[in-house]
């Protein structure tokens, strides 16, 4: 199932570009997993144009319904464990020292951590993380630099970044930097948007912001908030 939340913030060429792209251009249905699509979701330090999520459902459906209740900071944590291990509650304090106890705690009701011998430490990732792939876009009319370096923002969470734009042939300098960085590049042309460079594929959990597009999709799925459904 395909479901599409948020919208352009701004009317005009780039807004026309973003729902040009994913009403007949973006990457189909991986077998057996739930799209969802998100337009300029605001991430803080971001807004990435376009995120599409690939995740499996009949993992997120043996999820508790407190782990709507998770944070930011909590998926700090989670990923910290991801990268680290099992850690101690006094190790976990020199890098969280503000309300960890309520962090633990939140984590704990949604079936996330649980205490060893060795300290805390996640579950098993197969059972908390129900993403496979996330694909985010940045969407410009002409290929130029700043789009690519906002691109490249995006991997800081995303398995593949792209840049998508009616340029035809972007420039030589724009390709060199993209396939440099491991940014893929989407083009207009006759036939509709075609994709000129692949991305470079990285693993997930790339970073928290991987675990927040994790819960966010579940979450929206269970409210059926959806504002374009396919």
């Amino acid at each position: 199932m395909n479901y599409i939340y948020g919208s352009p913030a701004r009317r005009g060429p780039e807004a026309d570009l973003v729902l040009d792209f994913i009403t007949s251009s973006f990457p189909s249905h991986l077998g057996g997993l739930w799209q969802s699509i998100f337009i300029e979701h605001d991430l803080g330090n971001s807004v990435p144009d376009i995120v599409i999520v690939y995740w499996d459902q009949n993992i997120a459906n043996k999820w508790p319904t407190r782990r709507r209740l998770l944070r930011k900071i909590d998926y700090k944590v989670i990923q910290y464990l991801y990268l680290n291990g099992p850690e101690t509650e006094n190790n976990l304090l020199r890098f969280f020292p503000r309300d960890l106890p309520c962090i633990l705690n939140r984590l704990t009701s949604a079936a996330i951590i649980f205490g060893a011998d060795r300290g805390w430490e996640l579950k098993p990732f197969e059972e908390i993380f129900a993403v496979k792939q996330i694909i985010s876009f940045e969407a410009k009319i002409s290929a130029s630099m700043r789009v690519f370096e906002q691109a490249l923002l995006n991997s800081t969470f995303s398995s593949e970044t792209y840049v998508v734009t009616k340029t035809e042939d972007p420039k030589d300098h724009a390709l060199d930097f993209a396939k440099k960085m491991g940014v893929g590049i989407w083009c207009q042309k006759q036939s509709g948007y075609n994709p000129i460079m692949n991305a470079r594929e990285q693993s997930l959990p790339q970073s928290y912001l991987s675990w927040h597009f994790n819960n966010l999709v579940w979450e929206y799925s269970l409210e059926e908030i959806d504002e374009y459904k396919c």
